[in-house]
């Protein structure tokens, strides 16, 4: 089945307060695969997910929202390209 958004890219920032990918808990994200299935319902099949675990830090005080955010720009510009 082809929806009408066919032949489209996506990209994904998925924030979470605890950090998932690379770690053991990886196994546990269920969010990514969940919300890769939903854009293949209309047709996209071309998903970037850009994670941004760890917002529980900041909340926290143990890291600065702008320390947090710093690597964010590189990851968008390399996920576009």
């Amino acid at each position: 089945m082809e929806g009408h958004a066919g032949g489209r890219k996506v990209i994904v920032t998925v924030a979470s307060g605890g950090v998932y990918a690379g770690t053991p808990l990886e196994a546990d994200d269920h969010e990514i695969p969940y919300l890769r299935h939903i854009p293949g319902c209309i047709g996209i099949s071309e998903v970037t997910f850009i994670q941004a675990g760890g917002t529980s830090g900041v909340a926290q005080g143990k890291i600065s929202e702008a320390e947090f955010l710093l690597p964010f720009p590189e990851k968008a510009r390399h996920a576009i390209q």
